[in-house]
């Protein structure tokens, strides 16, 4: 990934919060100037049914089928970009070593609503998938976080990009997770991997009463 795309995303999340490309309709992340393929998938939800709770079975389970999608995304990667919106400063040295930095940048948000907000882009350097386990498990149990008191806590969103195959995750807690691809062979790969979460997150939608708007980019919902 060369430096102008990973300014050109910096800048595309400086401007709207990372939800918004996926549950805006009209609004898509790109990768220089191209649509990005898009997926939502439910998480711990996939495994509740009408009434059920969260438990710690679910979060265990939930934690272990996301750290097998870390591996598929982060497979034979020396290095993971991080955005973090800094709500709570110094949040992120609990998951990754000062010496793995390989850069580190500050720039503030321009929404509306985030203008007093940092959005901080870090390149690390890692050695296997496994080092990003903490930090996405920390988003699965960022609301309960009496079920595993060993995970550390994050308050900041913090989205991953793996750079060289341009895919960008975002767990956003327990329920579920948006994924991003520059590459439609990626996209492909990753939707047959996560296809069962996939339909039950947009069966889930249809439920609800939102429209279905299909595309190659993936699909998106309307009310």
């Amino acid at each position: 990934m060369t430096q102008q795309l990973i300014q050109q995303l910096t800048e595309q999340l400086q401007k709207a919060y990372i939800c918004e490309f996926a549950y805006e309709p009209e609004k898509f992340l790109t990768f220089d100037g191209t649509r990005a393929y898009h997926m939502r998938m439910n998480l711990s939800y996939f495994y509740l049914k009408d009434g059920d709770k969260i438990t710690r079975e679910v979060l265990k389970k939930t934690s272990e089928f996301v750290k097998t999608m870390i591996d598929f995304i982060f497979k034979d990667a020396s290095e993971v970009l991080l955005f973090e919106y800094v709500y709570n400063p110094k949040q992120l040295r609990r998951f990754i070593r000062q010496s793995q930095i390989v850069k580190d940048h500050f720039v503030f948000c321009t929404a509306e609503d985030q203008e007093e907000t940092m959005l901080r882009t870090v390149r690390c350097s890692i050695n296997h998938p496994s080092e990003l386990y903490k930090l996405v498990i920390s988003s699965v149990y960022q609301d309960f976080r009496p079920y595993n008191q060993t995970i550390s806590k994050i308050s900041n969103t913090v989205v991953l990009l793996n750079p060289d195959k341009d895919i960008l995750i975002d767990v956003y807690d327990d329920r579920g997770c948006d994924i991003y691809c520059r590459r439609k062979e990626d996209y492909h790969a990753l939707l047959n991997f996560c296809k069962e979460r996939v339909d039950h997150y947009t069966k889930m939608m249809e439920k609800q009463d939102y429209e279905i708007i299909d595309s190659p980019y993936g699909i998106r919902f309307r009310k």
